[in-house]
């Protein structure tokens, strides 16, 4: 894991995406409920400074935030590093990934 930590997100996004791909295999993942909403209040942060500060639509965090788009590996990833986070403390109980 600190290895990761010099890294960019979209570094960390094309490694992981890389390593699926290598194993090949179709890979299914378990993601838990969204936290995101938690998350940017700890922070003392709005909609707009979530936005602002990771390049998302103040739209698209709401729709994370209230579950009624579910939030992708590869967002939760350029989340969590605007945020200063893990991306597993996006998801409720983490995030698996599973190979079939």
């Amino acid at each position: 894991m600190a290895l990761l930590l010099f890294l960019s997100s979209r570094d960390v996004i094309e490694l992981t995406t890389n390593l699926i791909r290598i194993r090949g295999r179709s890979m299914d993942k378990e993601l838990g409920r969204c936290l995101l909403f938690e998350r940017r209040t700890e922070k003392g942060w709005t909609q707009q400074k979530c936005a602002d500060e990771t390049g998302f639509d103040f739209r698209q965090i709401s729709q994370w935030e209230t579950n009624e788009r579910t939030l992708s590996l590869k967002n939760a990833f350029k989340l969590a590093n605007s945020m200063g986070l893990d991306p597993r403390a996006l998801y409720e109980h983490g995030f698996r990934i599973l190979g079939r």
